[in-house]
């Protein structure tokens, strides 16, 4: 059971006599399951960029709402939360791949805590990347989002009004899509078809989109996404797997311990500890990547010589 499984994918599956749940002969027992897929709980729109997405969510904030913005780069993500920080505080949370182990955990459980269905929380906005679209489980009053594949915008949908049947009746979760000038780090064709997509939502008016909407659009408007890989650099690269890209980061990422964390990590290795929680991926590339002097580091983490901090995470 999913909301984005392109129809290839489908096909792919059932080759393997694996089957989609519930059938249609199913949905005729499923009256709940009916109602939740075809509740209007979405009002999708287009913004022009990241400009009107910062006016949006500053008058969002001053009205009380609870926002979620995602991006597809870390820093964009670092960017935009940053600005909103300097006028917000406390109230803006930056969510993504790029913090030590032990500090991500922090962050996703703040979100939660923040983003619980509750009448007397506090307006609050979270600014991540694509981690929120699997791993985040919170309810918002909005969203904004980069234009994205389309089975990733209907996973960033699904954290808008999940509680709708608590909520005032009647009420509708804006959703504002803009595109930025690059679409790293997704194919042209990825960002054709979400395009397409777009199209075909606007095209049915005015009205709120449900969840069936957004099922009937994915299968009506994919026509391009990857088959299943052939071959795996992970399984097939021999003894050292090849590195291959992070969509969250844009570059493929190195696990590395803070330059301010050494002796930290020293010391936990010296009393046999893992040094898990002390973790950071760090882009290989520009990253600020340097070799361990003291060579006390297993030989897999290299050393993260940039600045870091516990709002932003680590800056490149």
């Amino acid at each position: 059971m999913t909301a984005t499984l392109p129809p290839s994918r489908l096909h792919d599956l059932k080759e393997i006599n694996v089957q989609a749940y519930p059938a249609e002969s199913d949905r005729q027992l499923l009256e709940d399951l009916r109602k939740l897929e075809e509740h209007p709980r979405y009002r999708i729109s287009n913004i022009k960029g990241m400009d009107e997405g910062l006016t949006v969510a500053r008058n969002a904030l001053k009205a009380g709402e609870k926002i979620l913005w995602v991006v597809n780069t870390v820093k964009r993500c670092q960017e935009i939360a940053g600005l909103l920080q300097l006028e917000f505080g406390k109230s803006v949370i930056a969510y993504h791949s790029r913090f030590r182990l032990q500090d991500r955990e922090k962050k996703h459980n703040e979100c939660v805590f923040r983003f619980r269905f509750d009448s007397k929380s506090e307006a609050c906005i979270a600014v991540t990347t694509q981690v929120c679209e699997m791993s985040l489980d919170l309810d918002a009053d909005r969203l904004i989002s980069e234009i994205a594949p389309a089975p990733s915008l209907i996973q960033r949908f699904g954290r808008v009004n999940r509680h709708f049947e608590k909520r005032t009746p009647g009420f509708v979760a804006p959703i504002q899509i803009y595109r930025t000038e690059s679409i790293r780090p997704y194919r042209d064709v990825e960002i054709a078809d979400a395009e397409s997509f777009m199209a075909w939502i606007q095209a049915l008016g005015d009205r709120p989109i449900s969840q069936r909407d957004l099922a009937m659009g994915l299968e009506l408007c994919i026509g391009g996404e990857r088959g299943i890989m052939p071959s795996s650099k992970l399984f097939e690269s021999g003894y050292f797997a090849v590195p291959g890209d992070l969509r969250d980061i844009g570059d493929y990422a190195r696990p590395a311990i803070l330059a301010s964390d050494l002796e930290q990590a020293y010391e936990l290795m010296s009393k046999d500890r893992p040094l898990d929680p002390l973790i950071v991926p760090v882009p290989a590339r520009g990253g600020g990547l340097i070799d361990d002097r003291a060579g006390k580091l297993p030989k897999y983490l290299k050393v993260a010589s940039g600045e870091y901090g516990q709002d932003l995470g680590y800056l490149v």
